[in-house]
């Protein structure tokens, strides 16, 4: 009888059976770590804390790249789960930090339903005091290629839907789910208020007519604070790299098979061979 196999802690599902569970296992010597709260669920490593923590010190304003996927509501747990796979991936290793919002959100926000934070080093993330942060943590503009391909060709296989509206327009469009932004916080214009009702991050409530720094409303674009863009856009095509995702699946999926036809054969030997010594052994007692 087969062993049943542990129970995957880190699925959209496993954590609503158990909503206050908080699982951790480590990957590529690494522990992740998996929290839910508000809506969000996120998926971490120590070096994922330190990031927001910094990130927040620095008051929002350090370059803030991130890929953000557009989904809807009803195939969110599919999603989650497909992404949490290419996130503990040996494909994609070191990254820090993803998380999804699930349900019902404000609507300037959609498209940006799971986020996977792209790591860019800055000086000020070196003396944390908690963890080493070092540009080693960046990865190449071919690991995010590679990585945009692989979600829209599974997204596709898996026949995932976009959220309404597709991409959100305040977004650089990677494909038909995946988009980039920077959300380091920018001083907006004068006369620009938050919509009526709307919690906006980095908004002074309490003192209106002081200059402050927020989270980068849409019409100011994906790169509202002209940081260096980690990917250079003009190399980037969606068909070949789907094409190279599309490769590699089926390339494994073969390994796969001939993986398994020969443990079938392997089996099938080993069996021969204690047979065969069953009798000679047989043969001698008579």
């Amino acid at each position: 009888m087969e062993q049943n196999k542990e129970k995957d802690l880190f699925t959209f599902e496993s954590v609503m059976e158990k909503p206050k569970r908080m699982p951790a296992k480590y990957v590529g010597g690494q522990e992740y770590e998996l929290r839910h709260a508000n809506g969000f669920i996120k998926i971490y490593n120590q070096k994922g804390i330190t990031y927001v923590s910094e990130q927040v010190k620095n008051d929002n304003l350090l370059p803030d790249w991130k890929l953000h996927i557009s989904v809807h509501p009803k195939d969110e747990p599919k999603a989650f789960n497909i992404i949490k796979e290419l996130f503990f991936s040996p494909r994609y290793p070191k990254l820090i930090l993803m998380k999804i919002k699930y349900g019902a959100w404000a609507k300037f926000m959609y498209g940006r339903e799971i986020t996977i934070y792209m790591y860019t080093h800055q000086k000020e993330y070196e003396d944390n005091g908690v963890t080493e942060m070092s540009k080693s943590l960046e990865r190449s503009e071919k690991f995010w290629f590679r990585l945009v391909g692989e979600i829209e060709y599974l997204f596709d296989k898996a026949q995932i839907r976009s959220n309404v509206g597709g991409l959100n327009p305040g977004d650089y469009p990677l494909g038909k789910h995946v988009s980039l932004r920077n959300e380091a916080f920018v001083n907006p214009p004068k006369d620009w208020k938050p919509p009526k009702g709307m919690y906006w991050f980095g908004w002074d409530y309490d003192n209106l007519g002081i200059k402050c720094f927020v989270y980068p409303p849409n019409d100011l674009g994906w790169n509202s604070t002209n940081h260096k863009c980690p990917l250079n856009l003009k190399k980037w095509d969606l068909i070949k790299w789907k094409k190279v995702a599309q490769r590699n699946h089926n390339w494994n999926k073969i390994k796969k098979q001939i993986s398994n036809s020969f443990s079938s054969e392997i089996k099938l030997f080993v069996l021969f061979i204690i047979i065969l010594v069953i009798f000679r052994m047989l043969s001698f007692l008579i």
